[in-house]
Protein backbone atom coordinates (compact mmCIF):
# COMPACT_ATOMS: atom_id res chain seq x y z
CA UNK A 1 0.00 0.00 0.00
CA UNK A 2 2.85 2.60 1.12
CA UNK A 3 4.64 2.00 -2.72
CA UNK A 4 1.69 2.17 -4.29
CA UNK A 5 1.11 5.23 -2.27
CA UNK A 6 4.70 6.72 -3.48
CA UNK A 7 4.61 5.61 -7.17
CA UNK A 8 1.43 7.53 -7.22
CA UNK A 9 2.88 10.43 -5.83
CA UNK A 10 5.80 10.54 -8.06
CA UNK A 11 3.09 10.46 -11.00
CA UNK A 12 1.35 13.36 -9.77
CA UNK A 13 4.42 15.18 -9.76
CA UNK A 14 5.94 14.57 -13.24
CA UNK A 15 2.35 15.75 -14.06
CA UNK A 16 2.46 19.12 -12.31
CA UNK A 17 6.20 19.28 -13.75
CA UNK A 18 5.03 18.86 -17.27
CA UNK A 19 1.97 21.25 -17.03
CA UNK A 20 4.58 24.02 -15.56
CA UNK A 21 2.91 24.39 -12.07
CA UNK A 22 5.83 24.45 -9.15
CA UNK A 23 5.16 21.48 -6.06
CA UNK A 24 4.59 24.32 -3.37
CA UNK A 25 2.62 27.15 -4.08
CA UNK A 26 1.70 29.78 -1.40
CA UNK A 27 3.77 27.01 1.41
CA UNK A 28 1.17 24.34 0.48
CA UNK A 29 2.42 21.36 -1.49
CA UNK A 30 -0.01 20.26 -4.23
CA UNK A 31 -1.55 17.38 -2.55
CA UNK A 32 -2.33 19.48 0.00
CA UNK A 33 -4.53 21.75 -1.57
CA UNK A 34 -8.24 21.33 -1.93
CA UNK A 35 -9.98 22.69 -5.09
CA UNK A 36 -12.62 24.37 -3.21
CA UNK A 37 -9.29 26.39 -1.60
CA UNK A 38 -8.05 26.82 -5.20
CA UNK A 39 -11.34 28.08 -6.50
CA UNK A 40 -11.57 30.84 -3.40
CA UNK A 41 -8.31 32.26 -5.12
CA UNK A 42 -9.32 32.43 -8.87
CA UNK A 43 -12.89 33.84 -8.25
CA UNK A 44 -11.05 36.47 -5.39
CA UNK A 45 -8.91 37.59 -8.78
CA UNK A 46 -11.48 37.03 -10.98
CA UNK A 47 -9.16 33.90 -12.65
CA UNK A 48 -11.94 33.13 -15.25
CA UNK A 49 -14.96 34.74 -14.17
CA UNK A 50 -17.65 32.33 -12.07
CA UNK A 51 -17.58 29.92 -14.22
CA UNK A 52 -14.31 28.77 -12.98
CA UNK A 53 -15.46 29.15 -9.22
CA UNK A 54 -18.23 27.19 -9.71
CA UNK A 55 -17.36 24.40 -12.17
CA UNK A 56 -17.06 21.30 -11.24
CA UNK A 57 -15.62 20.20 -14.65
CA UNK A 58 -12.15 21.50 -14.47
CA UNK A 59 -9.93 19.17 -12.99
CA UNK A 60 -7.36 19.98 -9.83
CA UNK A 61 -4.17 20.04 -12.28
CA UNK A 62 -6.16 22.62 -14.40
CA UNK A 63 -7.23 24.46 -11.74
CA UNK A 64 -3.53 24.55 -10.34
CA UNK A 65 -2.25 25.87 -13.97
CA UNK A 66 -4.53 29.04 -13.35
CA UNK A 67 -3.32 29.16 -9.58
CA UNK A 68 0.71 29.22 -10.33
CA UNK A 69 0.55 32.24 -12.57
CA UNK A 70 -1.71 34.71 -10.95
CA UNK A 71 0.72 34.10 -7.68
CA UNK A 72 3.47 34.96 -9.30
CA UNK A 73 2.12 37.71 -11.20
CA UNK A 74 0.28 39.44 -7.96
CA UNK A 75 3.44 38.42 -5.55
CA UNK A 76 0.52 36.47 -3.52
CA UNK A 77 1.84 34.80 0.04
CA UNK A 78 0.87 32.62 2.98
CA UNK A 79 -0.59 35.10 4.26
CA UNK A 80 -2.83 36.70 1.24
CA UNK A 81 -3.84 32.63 1.22
CA UNK A 82 -5.12 32.63 4.71
CA UNK A 83 -6.86 35.79 4.21
CA UNK A 84 -8.50 34.92 1.56
CA UNK A 85 -9.67 31.79 3.05
CA UNK A 86 -10.96 33.55 6.19
CA UNK A 87 -13.13 36.23 4.13
CA UNK A 88 -14.38 33.21 1.54
CA UNK A 89 -15.43 31.12 4.79
CA UNK A 90 -17.17 33.85 6.31
CA UNK A 91 -19.76 34.08 3.23
CA UNK A 92 -17.61 36.68 1.04
CA UNK A 93 -17.96 39.54 3.89
CA UNK A 94 -21.13 38.83 5.86
CA UNK A 95 -19.93 37.05 8.60
CA UNK A 96 -15.60 36.84 7.53
CA UNK A 97 -14.87 40.60 7.89
CA UNK A 98 -14.55 42.72 5.35
CA UNK A 99 -12.87 42.23 1.84
CA UNK A 100 -9.19 42.67 1.58
CA UNK A 101 -7.76 44.28 -1.09
CA UNK A 102 -6.59 42.70 -4.08
CA UNK A 103 -2.83 43.15 -4.63
CA UNK A 104 -1.81 44.62 -7.72
CA UNK A 105 0.05 42.93 -10.64
CA UNK A 106 3.86 43.39 -9.74
CA UNK A 107 5.86 44.14 -13.47
CA UNK A 108 8.95 41.48 -13.00
CA UNK A 109 10.55 39.83 -15.75
CA UNK A 110 10.00 35.99 -15.64
CA UNK A 111 11.74 33.47 -16.87
CA UNK A 112 9.67 31.24 -18.81
CA UNK A 113 10.21 27.62 -19.60
CA UNK A 114 8.91 27.82 -23.10
CA UNK A 115 5.47 28.64 -25.02
CA UNK A 116 3.49 26.69 -22.63
CA UNK A 117 4.17 29.00 -19.75
CA UNK A 118 3.45 32.46 -21.44
CA UNK A 119 0.10 31.02 -22.61
CA UNK A 120 -0.84 30.37 -19.14
CA UNK A 121 0.30 33.86 -18.00
CA UNK A 122 -1.31 35.30 -20.95
CA UNK A 123 -4.40 33.45 -20.00
CA UNK A 124 -4.49 34.83 -16.39
CA UNK A 125 -4.38 38.63 -17.61
CA UNK A 126 -6.79 38.57 -20.15
CA UNK A 127 -9.48 37.19 -17.37
CA UNK A 128 -11.62 40.20 -16.65
CA UNK A 129 -11.22 41.45 -12.86
CA UNK A 130 -14.61 40.79 -10.25
CA UNK A 131 -15.21 44.67 -9.92
CA UNK A 132 -16.37 44.56 -6.20
CA UNK A 133 -19.65 46.79 -5.61
CA UNK A 134 -19.90 50.24 -3.93
CA UNK A 135 -20.75 49.15 -0.46
CA UNK A 136 -17.57 46.66 -0.83
CA UNK A 137 -15.39 49.34 -1.89
CA UNK A 138 -16.16 51.95 0.64
CA UNK A 139 -15.78 49.59 2.98
CA UNK A 140 -12.17 49.18 1.81
CA UNK A 141 -11.62 52.89 1.40
CA UNK A 142 -12.69 52.87 4.70
CA UNK A 143 -11.08 49.83 6.25
CA UNK A 144 -8.13 49.50 4.04
CA UNK A 145 -6.21 46.68 6.08
CA UNK A 146 -8.04 43.76 7.43
CA UNK A 147 -8.02 44.71 10.52
CA UNK A 148 -6.77 48.44 11.98
CA UNK A 149 -6.56 46.97 16.01
CA UNK A 150 -4.45 44.35 15.26
CA UNK A 151 -0.62 43.35 13.51
CA UNK A 152 -0.48 40.78 10.35
CA UNK A 153 1.50 38.90 12.78
CA UNK A 154 -2.01 38.39 15.04
CA UNK A 155 -3.98 37.77 11.89
CA UNK A 156 -2.55 35.48 10.75
CA UNK A 157 -2.01 33.20 13.41
CA UNK A 158 -5.78 32.48 13.41
CA UNK A 159 -7.16 29.24 11.16
CA UNK A 160 -9.51 29.97 8.62
CA UNK A 161 -12.79 30.37 10.20
CA UNK A 162 -11.45 33.51 11.76
CA UNK A 163 -11.54 32.17 15.23
CA UNK A 164 -8.92 33.05 17.74
CA UNK A 165 -5.81 30.84 17.69
CA UNK A 166 -5.15 29.34 21.28
CA UNK A 167 -2.09 27.89 22.08
CA UNK A 168 -2.76 24.06 23.58
CA UNK A 169 0.15 22.60 24.69
CA UNK A 170 2.33 20.02 23.05
CA UNK A 171 1.12 16.73 23.73
CA UNK A 172 5.61 15.44 24.24
CA UNK A 173 7.41 18.26 25.79
CA UNK A 174 3.94 20.11 27.36
CA UNK A 175 5.45 23.87 26.13
CA UNK A 176 2.79 25.90 24.68
CA UNK A 177 2.49 25.34 20.94
CA UNK A 178 3.11 29.31 19.20
CA UNK A 179 3.38 30.14 16.13
CA UNK A 180 6.81 29.84 15.51
CA UNK A 181 6.91 26.33 17.19
CA UNK A 182 3.65 25.16 15.85
CA UNK A 183 4.27 23.29 12.09
CA UNK A 184 2.13 25.31 9.54
CA UNK A 185 0.14 22.91 8.15
CA UNK A 186 -1.20 19.43 8.94
CA UNK A 187 1.61 16.24 9.91
CA UNK A 188 0.62 14.39 7.38
CA UNK A 189 -2.67 14.83 4.47
CA UNK A 190 -4.83 11.63 6.40
CA UNK A 191 -4.41 13.27 10.08
CA UNK A 192 -7.48 14.48 11.32
CA UNK A 193 -7.00 15.34 14.74
CA UNK A 194 -5.43 19.67 15.92
CA UNK A 195 -1.86 20.52 15.50
CA UNK A 196 -0.49 19.51 18.93
CA UNK A 197 2.97 18.26 18.46
CA UNK A 198 5.62 21.38 18.18
CA UNK A 199 8.29 21.26 15.72
CA UNK A 200 11.27 20.41 17.49
CA UNK A 201 9.46 17.61 19.25
CA UNK A 202 8.29 16.14 15.30
CA UNK A 203 11.41 16.61 13.94
CA UNK A 204 13.07 14.37 17.09
CA UNK A 205 10.26 11.99 16.72
CA UNK A 206 11.23 11.66 13.11
CA UNK A 207 15.16 11.15 13.95
CA UNK A 208 14.44 8.20 16.25
CA UNK A 209 11.71 6.05 14.27
CA UNK A 210 14.31 6.54 11.45
CA UNK A 211 16.91 4.90 13.20
CA UNK A 212 14.84 2.48 15.21
CA UNK A 213 12.19 1.34 12.31
CA UNK A 214 12.46 0.36 8.54
CA UNK A 215 13.11 3.71 6.85
CA UNK A 216 10.02 4.44 4.94
CA UNK A 217 8.04 3.28 8.22
CA UNK A 218 7.94 7.09 9.63
CA UNK A 219 4.50 7.65 11.51
CA UNK A 220 2.60 10.77 12.83
CA UNK A 221 3.07 10.73 16.74
CA UNK A 222 0.00 11.66 17.38
CA UNK A 223 -2.18 9.10 15.46
CA UNK A 224 0.08 6.92 13.49
CA UNK A 225 -0.82 8.11 9.95
CA UNK A 226 2.21 7.04 7.75
CA UNK A 227 4.59 10.04 6.69
CA UNK A 228 5.18 10.74 2.97
CA UNK A 229 8.22 11.90 1.26
CA UNK A 230 7.21 15.27 1.38
CA UNK A 231 6.10 15.41 5.36
CA UNK A 232 9.62 14.29 6.29
CA UNK A 233 11.26 16.70 3.95
CA UNK A 234 9.19 19.93 5.82
CA UNK A 235 9.71 17.98 9.28
CA UNK A 236 13.23 16.42 9.37
CA UNK A 237 16.01 17.16 9.85
CA UNK A 238 18.40 17.65 7.15
CA UNK A 239 20.80 15.33 8.07
CA UNK A 240 17.59 12.79 8.69
CA UNK A 241 16.00 13.98 5.33
CA UNK A 242 19.06 13.45 3.57
CA UNK A 243 19.39 10.01 4.28
CA UNK A 244 15.95 9.26 3.76
CA UNK A 245 16.16 10.69 0.34
CA UNK A 246 19.06 8.74 -0.67
CA UNK A 247 17.10 5.41 1.04
CA UNK A 248 14.41 6.77 -1.38
CA UNK A 249 16.42 7.05 -4.06
CA UNK A 250 17.79 3.52 -4.00
CA UNK A 251 14.22 2.45 -3.54
CA UNK A 252 13.05 3.91 -7.08
CA UNK A 253 15.84 3.27 -8.76
CA UNK A 254 15.57 -0.62 -7.51
CA UNK A 255 11.89 -0.98 -8.97
CA UNK A 256 12.04 0.95 -11.71
CA UNK A 257 15.37 0.48 -13.73
CA UNK A 258 16.46 -2.10 -15.87
CA UNK A 259 19.22 -4.28 -14.19
CA UNK A 260 20.25 -3.74 -10.75
CA UNK A 261 21.02 -1.36 -9.29
CA UNK A 262 24.37 -2.06 -6.93
CA UNK A 263 25.91 -0.09 -3.92
CA UNK A 264 29.44 0.38 -3.95
CA UNK A 265 31.08 -1.72 -1.09
CA UNK A 266 34.59 0.34 -0.98
CA UNK A 267 34.76 1.57 2.59
CA UNK A 268 33.68 5.08 3.25
CA UNK A 269 31.94 5.65 -0.35
CA UNK A 270 28.25 5.92 -0.43
CA UNK A 271 27.78 5.80 -3.91
CA UNK A 272 25.97 3.31 -6.34
CA UNK A 273 25.51 2.73 -9.79
CA UNK A 274 23.15 0.81 -12.60
CA UNK A 275 24.79 -2.81 -13.90
CA UNK A 276 23.50 -5.63 -15.10
CA UNK A 277 24.61 -8.83 -13.52
CA UNK A 278 23.86 -11.15 -16.75
CA UNK A 279 26.85 -8.86 -18.64
CA UNK A 280 29.05 -8.06 -15.55
CA UNK A 281 29.95 -10.03 -12.67
CA UNK A 282 31.81 -6.81 -11.19
CA UNK A 283 30.70 -3.27 -11.05
CA UNK A 284 33.70 -0.46 -11.45
CA UNK A 285 32.28 2.70 -9.18
CA UNK A 286 32.00 5.52 -11.07
CA UNK A 287 32.88 7.64 -7.57
CA UNK A 288 35.82 6.25 -6.20
CA UNK A 289 36.88 3.29 -9.24
CA UNK A 290 36.17 1.07 -6.28
CA UNK A 291 35.41 -2.67 -7.43
CA UNK A 292 32.38 -4.28 -5.82
CA UNK A 293 31.55 -7.82 -6.57
CA UNK A 294 27.74 -8.04 -8.14
CA UNK A 295 26.84 -11.79 -7.09
CA UNK A 296 27.71 -11.90 -3.52
CA UNK A 297 27.91 -7.66 -2.88
CA UNK A 298 31.19 -7.62 -1.58
CA UNK A 299 34.15 -6.30 -2.36
CA UNK A 300 35.26 -7.65 -5.71
CA UNK A 301 37.59 -10.92 -5.28
CA UNK A 302 39.54 -12.13 -8.13
CA UNK A 303 40.71 -15.15 -8.83
CA UNK A 304 38.21 -16.99 -6.10
CA UNK A 305 34.63 -17.48 -6.04
CA UNK A 306 32.01 -16.43 -4.08
CA UNK A 307 31.98 -19.21 -2.51
CA UNK A 308 35.38 -19.32 -1.44
CA UNK A 309 35.30 -15.79 -0.32
CA UNK A 310 32.46 -16.52 2.14
CA UNK A 311 34.36 -19.43 3.16
CA UNK A 312 37.79 -17.27 3.94
CA UNK A 313 35.61 -14.18 5.56
CA UNK A 314 34.28 -16.98 7.93
CA UNK A 315 37.35 -18.51 8.91
CA UNK A 316 38.28 -14.89 9.99
CA UNK A 317 35.77 -14.31 11.34
CA UNK A 318 36.20 -17.47 13.39
CA UNK A 319 39.98 -16.28 14.10
CA UNK A 320 39.05 -12.97 15.31
CA UNK A 321 36.78 -15.03 18.03
CA UNK A 322 39.27 -17.39 18.97
CA UNK A 323 41.72 -14.58 19.43
CA UNK A 324 39.38 -12.19 21.14
CA UNK A 325 38.25 -14.97 23.61
CA UNK A 326 42.02 -16.24 24.42
CA UNK A 327 42.74 -12.16 24.89
CA UNK A 328 39.54 -12.11 27.02
CA UNK A 329 40.61 -15.16 29.00
CA UNK A 330 44.06 -13.95 29.28
CA UNK A 331 42.88 -11.08 31.42
CA UNK A 332 40.34 -12.46 33.36
CA UNK A 333 40.71 -16.10 34.24
CA UNK A 334 43.64 -18.17 35.99
CA UNK A 335 44.70 -21.82 36.17
CA UNK A 336 44.37 -23.73 39.57
CA UNK A 337 48.04 -24.04 40.98
CA UNK A 338 46.78 -27.50 41.54
CA UNK A 339 44.65 -29.03 39.12
CA UNK A 340 45.72 -26.18 36.18
CA UNK A 341 41.81 -26.20 35.23
CA UNK A 342 40.89 -22.57 34.27
CA UNK A 343 39.04 -20.39 36.31
CA UNK A 344 37.38 -17.15 36.39
CA UNK A 345 36.70 -14.91 39.29
CA UNK A 346 33.09 -13.22 38.68
CA UNK A 347 32.64 -11.65 42.02
CA UNK A 348 33.75 -11.29 45.94
CA UNK A 349 37.32 -11.88 47.54
CA UNK A 350 39.94 -13.11 46.00
CA UNK A 351 40.15 -15.86 47.79
CA UNK A 352 39.31 -18.55 45.61
CA UNK A 353 38.35 -22.19 45.74
CA UNK A 354 38.67 -24.30 42.87
CA UNK A 355 35.42 -26.19 41.69
CA UNK A 356 37.24 -29.17 40.59
CA UNK A 357 40.15 -30.16 43.22
CA UNK A 358 38.76 -27.53 46.07
CA UNK A 359 42.35 -26.08 46.22
CA UNK A 360 42.04 -22.74 48.09
CA UNK A 361 44.42 -19.94 46.80
CA UNK A 362 44.99 -16.42 46.48
CA UNK A 363 43.69 -15.19 42.77
CA UNK A 364 45.92 -12.39 42.84
CA UNK A 365 49.66 -14.40 43.29
CA UNK A 366 48.31 -17.72 43.45
CA UNK A 367 49.75 -18.85 46.57
CA UNK A 368 48.35 -21.80 48.28
CA UNK A 369 45.84 -20.49 51.17
CA UNK A 370 46.59 -23.07 53.69
CA UNK A 371 50.15 -21.92 53.94
CA UNK A 372 48.80 -18.06 54.35
CA UNK A 373 46.32 -19.54 57.06
CA UNK A 374 49.01 -21.06 58.81
CA UNK A 375 52.02 -18.43 58.29
CA UNK A 376 50.18 -15.82 57.82
CA UNK A 377 49.89 -12.83 55.14
CA UNK A 378 53.95 -12.83 55.19
CA UNK A 379 53.93 -15.94 52.88
CA UNK A 380 52.11 -13.99 49.85
CA UNK A 381 54.02 -12.74 47.12
CA UNK A 382 55.80 -9.64 47.80
CA UNK A 383 54.11 -7.43 45.01
CA UNK A 384 50.42 -9.66 46.20
CA UNK A 385 48.47 -6.12 47.38
CA UNK A 386 48.00 -8.62 50.44
CA UNK A 387 51.58 -8.95 51.68
CA UNK A 388 52.09 -7.89 55.23
CA UNK A 389 54.20 -5.15 54.14
CA UNK A 390 51.22 -3.54 51.63
CA UNK A 391 48.75 -3.47 53.91
CA UNK A 392 47.14 -0.71 55.60
CA UNK A 393 46.15 -3.19 58.50
CA UNK A 394 47.74 -6.68 59.69
CA UNK A 395 44.53 -8.54 58.16
CA UNK A 396 44.37 -10.82 55.43
CA UNK A 397 41.39 -11.54 52.97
Amino acid sequence: MASSSSASIQVLNRMYREAGVPGTILDKHHTSWTMEQIRDILHFYGVGGRVVAASTNLTKLELMRRLAPLVEERGLTRFDRLEIARYSRGGGGRAGGPRPPQKPVVLRTTASGGNHDTRILAEVKQSPPTTPSNDETAQQLAQPTWSTNEPPEAVSARDVTGAEASNPPCAVCFEDLSTQTSPDRKITNSCSHELDVCRPCLSRSISTQFTSKVWNQIDCPTCGERLDFHDVKDFAESEIFERYDNHSLRAFLSEHQEGQFQQCRSPGCQSGQQCFPEQDSYMICQTCKGQTCINCDTLWHPGMTCVETEAARKRIEHNAEEISAKEYLAVNSKLCPKCEVRGQKVEGCDHMRCPRCHHEYCWVCLVDYGVIRQRGNGQHLTDCRYHTNNLNQGLGH
